[in-house]
């Protein structure tokens, strides 16, 4: 099961262009947590949803939002 921020996440590298790599180096979050996300083996903490927040330049609430 795929998590619904993880839907938007994907959304957002998608029509931005940006590699979950830049992403991962910018933020600081490692790439194996992508993937736990994409799986379902974890869900996103609120620190690196807000960490992708600020990244996109968008508020939580978006990347929290069920697509």
């Amino acid at each position: 099961m795929v998590v619904p921020s993880y839907k938007k996440f994907s959304l957002l590298c998608d029509s931005s262009g940006i590699s979950e790599a830049i992403i991962s180096k910018k933020t600081e979050i490692p790439q194996s947590t992508f993937s736990d996300w994409k799986k379902g083996k974890s869900s996103p903490k609120i620190d690196k949803i807000w960490r992708i927040s600020k990244f996109f330049n968008t508020c939580i609430e978006d990347l929290l939002e069920e697509i």
